[in-house]
């Protein structure tokens, strides 16, 4: 539960930002009213009635889109609550899991790991034998290799097996024949 907190203020603040873009769809621009222009009667201050008419119609504009904009400013104000309240539900989640994590003394990972002693375990033995090493060659390859010193022990052995596969092969061919 105490995880969905800062999520919600997030939440919320997105929704009032986004309700406040819906509130100033009307705009007022201050144009004056045309039939209020055409009525003024002719004299001597026609021209001053008709920038009075005129100084009117700016004047209900400014005032209907300082609304708006007070409107809005107060839910830009809002929605940064919100996500102000969302940071400080944040740091002290993190510090109130922290102050668990090092009440239960360190790392949950090495919970299951308590009780493995490592002094305990069997050591592994020191082999001083070399593993026999196969080198995938044709006999050819052997031959040429055991002139440069190329072959290891466990291969010359290896190579006096094909030799003696080899010579019972043939002996074999030539009672045959």
């Amino acid at each position: 539960m105490s995880l969905s907190i800062p999520y919600f203020f997030s939440f919320m603040a997105i929704i009032i930002l986004l309700l406040s873009l819906k509130d100033g769809r009307v705009k007022a621009f201050g144009t004056p009213n045309i039939g209020d222009l055409e009525n003024i009667q002719p004299s001597i201050w026609a021209k001053s009635q008709g920038l009075t008419n005129i100084n009117n119609s700016i004047k209900q504009a400014f005032d209907i889109n300082s609304n708006i904009v007070a409107k809005r400013g107060r839910k830009i104000a809002q929605a940064i609550n919100f996500t102000i309240a969302s940071v400080i539900f944040i740091f002290l989640m993190s510090i109130a899991y922290s102050n668990f994590i090092l009440k239960r003394g360190g790392n949950i990972v090495s919970e299951n790991k308590k009780n493995t002693d490592f002094d305990k375990r069997p050591k592994m033995s020191q082999s001083t034998s070399k593993p026999e090493t196969m080198l995938a060659t044709n006999n050819r390859n052997i031959e040429e290799n055991q002139q440069f010193g190329f072959i290891t022990a466990g291969m010359e052995s290896l190579h006096e097996k094909s030799e003696s596969k080899k010579k019972n092969s043939n002996d074999e061919k030539r009672k045959k024949d």
